[in-house]
């Protein structure tokens, strides 16, 4: 027997095998096409993927009016409304506060972080709180997941550095968080209060604290995360957020390694990663992988070259300086284009990001290496309009005006992308509450 009931948005499910095993009972809102996600209420959670096999719904479709959708799954069907449901009833677009997380913390440290209370998603896009008011886009997604039966919203991969509105990223602490709640509350947070990028930074290697005097002890004493895996981690928690490791130095990895999990996250994340490369000043690491120091940096450009072939072409042959390869390949080539950025500060590495990389990550003052940069750029005859360049604002004690201040300074260098942080002594829950305030304080005035 299967019983299934709609009420302003809701599904109440029964479901009995013939064998009379029950596989279970609750309620639960439909969030998108391919999952049934349900509302906390103290039993066990249920998604798409717990129920049995011959009842999981193969497809969705839409009337002539697309005002209804319906799917069927032999005798099980389900009735419902498309654009009607969302609107007035919160849980008909996933966005009551259980079908966002597993509590009110993974959205941020309160709910003011969706709006003043969930009365407040009304049947306006406006009324439904502030972050979601200026990026309706994340709407009118969940109308194109009931009615036209897509993924969720593709990256725009290399069309990411287009000139329309700044966007907002922010980093996970360099030293590795060690909860993985924590990290999971952090990320949400930042993804439903609008961020684009989230990125991280660290070596391959830790050292000992007392090893480097003159640099700071957490910029090479970690321990540090492994950006694919904790990315990986995160594009299942989040719907907005693209991941970029700014910087992972890649002469210390196999191309071919790198090339391959990039695209399979960049597949898994619906074209939400970019890879932020470079060299590093830490002789210490190279030693450790046998990798040779003195030539990192062309061996890094060759490295993007052939990361760019084994991203178009489902075999290579190439030969080269580190790489030979006899049509090899990954055989599955991302359908969205994995941006590289580059970072660094020496003149050299300027001229590389303005050759081959896509877009440039500062070690160093933007007001002297910006100009530089899109030099390099017309040298090369390449369109600095859609080059990305990334500025860093801190949220200090100065305020909004302070703030502001620094970010039209790094928009009138050219920036396309803010990365917010808190000063260093503001730490833990507070360094979010700071990051949200301060992406709002600057979107108010910026736009984004």
């Amino acid at each position: 027997m299967e019983h299934l009931c709609v009420d302003n948005g809701h599904i109440e499910i029964d479901v009995v095998r013939q064998s009379s095993s029950v596989y279970g009972s609750s309620r639960h809102c439909v969030r998108s096409p391919f999952e049934l996600n349900p509302l906390r209420t103290g039993s066990d959670c249920w998604t798409r993927s717990h129920l049995p096999a011959e009842l999981r719904p193969a497809r969705w479709s839409t009337d002539a009016t697309r005002s209804n959708w319906t799917v069927t799954r032999g005798n099980w069907t389900v009735i419902g409304t498309s654009r009607e449901a969302i609107g007035p009833s919160p849980a008909a677009i996933g966005l009551s506060r259980e079908a966002i997380g597993p509590s009110r913390e993974t959205i941020g440290p309160s709910r003011a972080a969706i709006g003043p209370s969930r009365e407040a998603i009304g049947p306006s896009r406006e009324a439904i709180g502030p972050s979601l008011a200026r990026h309706g886009r994340q709407l009118d997604r969940h109308v194109r997941q009931l009615d036209r039966h897509v993924k969720c919203w593709p990256g725009v991969g290399a069309g990411a550095f287009s000139i329309g509105r700044v966007k907002f990223g922010a980093a996970l602490p360099i030293t590795a968080m060690s909860d993985a709640i924590a990290i999971r509350d952090y990320a949400q947070a930042l993804d439903g209060a609008g961020f684009d990028v989230l990125t991280t930074a660290g070596h391959l290697l830790a050292v000992p604290a007392e090893r480097y005097t003159d640099r700071p002890q957490a910029t090479y004493a970690g321990p540090f995360h492994d950006p694919f895996v904790v990315f990986a981690y995160l594009a299942a928690l989040t719907q907005r957020l693209h991941f970029r490791p700014s910087i992972l130095i890649l002469p210390l990895y196999p191309t071919a390694i790198v090339a391959k999990q990039s695209a399979e996250l960049q597949q898994l994340s619906n074209g939400r990663f970019e890879l932020g490369v470079g060299i590093s000043w830490n002789a210490a690491e190279y030693q450790a992988v046998r990798a040779d120091f003195t030539t990192r940096g062309a061996h890094l450009e060759e490295q993007i070259q052939v990361l760019r072939k084994l991203w178009t072409e489902p075999y290579v042959t190439f030969t080269g300086r580190w790489h030979t390869l006899e049509g090899v390949g990954l055989n599955r080539v991302p359908s969205t284009p994995i941006p590289i950025w580059v970072g660094g500060s020496h003149e050299r590495v300027l001229r590389r990001a303005a050759r081959l990389a896509d877009g440039f990550i500062p070690l160093s003052d933007p007001a002297e290496v910006f100009p530089k940069v899109q030099g390099y750029l017309r040298e090369a005859g390449r369109d600095a309009g859609s080059f990305g360049l990334a500025g860093r604002v801190t949220a200090g004690p100065g305020g909004p005006a302070a703030w502001l201040e620094a970010a039209r300074k790094l928009q009138s260098l050219g920036a396309t992308q803010l990365g917010l942080s808190a000063p260093p002594d503001v730490q833990g829950a507070a360094a979010l509450e700071r990051l949200l305030e301060a992406r709002k304080a600057l979107a108010d005035e910026l736009g984004g």
